[in-house]
């Protein structure tokens, strides 16, 4: 007999890469003084999404590791996209004073990118320019380094944290 996981083929996961998003909000701000007030908008919220699609995809791999069959693979998937925005950085606010200083910088700016792209997809009052939008590009790009350059350790308690629900 032979169960669900085995029968069906094994389909890899292919995350979204945290470098191509920056590297394509980036391009949407060249030439330099051509990026529109929309380019600057879209940027700071890929800025943010690029450093929550890195978050997922750590918490998936510390949680799962490497999926070697569809089980896995699925298994991978859920806890990939089980996260929730406001969950992720609202718990990390309140257990940043608990991680590694690189841990909390990460927490840090993943709430101000999160707060900038609320501002920028959903105010229309607001008005970033090209100036900010590479500023939250740096931003985003440095916090992910150094997340992903945490411990193990940290990172599967980072996982927990932004996971689960606080009871």
């Amino acid at each position: 007999m032979t169960t669900g996981s085995q029968s069906r083929p094994v389909q890899a996961h292919t995350p979204l890469d945290w470098q191509d998003l920056i590297d394509s909000a980036r391009r949407c701000l060249t030439p330099p003084g051509a990026a529109t007030r929309a380019d600057a908008h879209r940027a700071i919220s890929t800025a943010y999404y690029a450093a929550y699609h890195a978050l997922c995809e750590s918490n998936a791999e510390m949680i799962v590791g490497q999926p070697a069959n569809q089980l896995a693979v699925d298994a991978w998937m859920r806890v990939y996209r089980g996260s929730s925005h406001r969950q992720a950085t609202g718990n990390l606010e309140r257990y940043r004073i608990s991680l590694s200083a690189n841990g909390e910088a990460f927490a840090i700016t993943l709430g101000a990118l999160y707060n900038a792209r609320i501002r920028a997809d959903y105010n229309p009052a607001s008005k970033f320019n090209a100036t900010a939008a590479q500023h939250r590009l740096s931003q985003a790009e440095t916090a992910i380094q150094d997340f992903l350059a945490l411990s193990t350790e940290e990172r599967t308690a980072i996982a927990t944290i932004t996971l689960l629900r606080n009871r």
